[in-house]
């Protein structure tokens, strides 16, 4: 008790005296002023403006505690064995469930008083109309569920995972995997059970458990319950339940197996003793395979992209949803080939480039030059006959093979609208430079991820890529309610020029950012490799 007391005291004043806590805090709240400046207009036409405030609100702490929280809680325990201080800690006779609750304890405070910043908004929508108070409080009572849950899968995944890249991508996947895995396994019942390989009855069975888990989940709970305006419920919903006691679950497996799994770490490799444990982290064996001619692309490929082994579970995945898809057509319409490539192409295409993509891109961005920056390897590399740029673009070439299953598979997918594309290119004006502005968000977003991956110490990864999300969306959001104001003055074709000029004039800001950028972190890696 004595040792989790004095982790608690000195995370709590690290925390306190830390200003980049009390930053997202307040930019948390000015994100929410933002946007209900942005939509002042939309509500004043709604019946229940409080009711579409308190949409949003629940839908955005939602996005809040999956990513952030998911991203923080996951390099509770890896941080300490990057850092290499988890043996001093055991050393220190701080015990297994002394060291978690001081480690998770802290970062759930916080997370609580991120969520408690908002509640004078809250209040807020009440005296707006349309939501009740049984709303509001079901509300936080599912987020705090729901972060709880969260947090404890991500313990898990960090006291799994020997590293911050893995244990965060561990998490996002498991949490996905909870919430879509009963769904495609539902829809892959009803195929086999449409050819008559599986039994109808247990596919019905099969759909009415797929039901109730949907209940179980916050997105599902929101969506089906809570965000309606018929909502009658308690606070102690299927959701906060299972929630509740999954995150319990999880937390005492990371007690329980906290030694079995971190000896491996200890030990610098994988303890004989855990055979099957060995055989789930490591895959097997490692056998030495050749290397390209294109050495550093090589080692990215692998270390950065996942290798050949990553990219085979990749398409395995997309058959998989694939499958879940037409089966899902074919259970609804009875029929296999009626608009199928149209519907199949574009839930393919919206999870590639909703969810997929970006956050592959970032992952990429994120973990370019942490391998090396981590293991104090860079200025070795910089020992080679080639220049920085030269290095440092051939890493890029290499984690981005990677990308070549889901750019497949997204080109397959746009395949049956290819010709709509292309006319709407070539009719409007407005399309391409909606084109031209997203790329530029886009590339200074991943050139922001790259940037704070070097220059961030604690918790690279994951911390990367949220700073740099929230650094371009700072800088997106600001000027486009400038524009809001410059257009009240405008009406007709004048506002139409005045966008064309702004979307022209903010997409040069981005390219013009992002070059600036580019030059930061050649300074940047130069400078870490003279200083190692």
């Amino acid at each position: 008790m004595n040792q989790t007391l004095a982790l608690l005291v000195r995370a709590f004043r690290s925390e306190s005296r830390d200003i980049k806590s009390h930053l997202v805090r307040g930019g948390l709240v000015l994100v929410i002023l933002l946007l209900f400046l942005v939509h002042v207009s939309e509500m004043q036409n709604s019946t229940a403006p409080g009711r579409t405030m308190f949409q949003w609100m629940t839908w955005a702490n939602w996005a809040l505690i999956t990513f952030a929280g998911g991203a923080v809680f996951s390099v509770a325990i890896s941080e300490e064995t990057e850092q290499q201080t988890l043996g001093l800690l055991r050393m220190a006779n701080i015990g297994p469930l002394s060291l978690l609750l001081g480690k998770w304890l802290p970062r759930l405070w916080v997370a609580f008083l991120l969520v408690s910043a908002q509640f004078p908004f809250t209040w807020l929508t009440i005296t707006l109309g349309g939501v009740s108070w049984e709303q509001i409080s079901a509300s936080y009572m599912l987020l705090l569920a729901h972060l709880f849950f969260v947090g404890n899968l991500a313990l898990f995944c960090s006291v799994w995972r020997q590293d911050n890249a893995s244990a965060g991508a561990w998490t996002f996947s498991l949490l996905v995997l909870w919430r879509v895995g009963p769904l495609l396994l539902w829809g892959l019942a009803e195929l086999l059970a449409e050819v008559h390989l599986f039994p109808q009855e247990l596919a019905r069975s099969l759909g009415e458990l797929v039901g109730r888990h949907n209940r179980c989940t916050a997105t599902g709970s929101m969506t089906l319950d809570l965000l309606r305006t018929s909502f009658s419920g308690g606070i102690w919903t299927d959701q906060v339940i299972s929630s509740l006691g999954m995150g319990a679950l999880l937390f005492g497996l990371s007690w329980v197996l906290f030694d079995r799994l971190t000896l491996r770490h200890l030990m610098g490799g994988v303890s004989s003793t855990v055979p099957l444990i060995q055989k789930l982290m490591q895959g097997g064996s490692r056998r030495s395979r050749r290397v390209w001619n294109w050495a550093i692309g090589w080692k990215d490929f692998r270390q950065v992209a996942g290798g050949k082994r990553s990219i085979i579970l990749k398409l395995s995945l997309y058959a998989l949803v694939t499958m879940g898809v037409i089966a899902f057509y074919i259970a609804e319409s009875g029929s296999p080939y009626i608009h199928l490539p149209e519907i199949l192409g574009g839930v393919l295409s919206w999870v590639i480039l909703v969810i997929v993509l970006p956050l592959e891109l970032g992952s990429t961005a994120a973990k370019l030059f942490r391998p090396e920056l981590k293991d104090q390897t860079w200025s070795t590399l910089l020992t080679l006959p080639k220049s920085v740029p030269e290095i440092a673009y051939s890493k890029l070439g290499g984690a981005l093979l990677g990308l070549i299953p889901t750019l497949c598979v997204l080109f397959l997918a746009l395949t049956p609208f290819l010709v709509d594309i292309i006319e709407e290119l070539a009719r409007d004006p407005e399309v391409m430079l909606g084109f031209a502005y997203a790329f530029s968000v886009i590339i200074l977003c991943l050139h922001a991820i790259t940037y704070f991956s070097i220059t961030v110490g604690w918790a690279a990864t994951p911390i990367a890529m949220i700073l740099g999300v929230v650094t371009t969306g700072a800088t997106q959001i600001i000027p486009w309610i400038g524009f809001a104001f410059l257009a009240m003055a405008f009406s007709g074709s004048g506002e139409q020029a005045l966008f064309y000029l702004w979307m022209m004039m903010f997409t040069a800001a981005n390219l013009m950012g992002t070059g600036v950028v580019h030059w930061s972190i050649g300074k940047e890696l130069s400078a870490k490799g003279a200083a190692s």
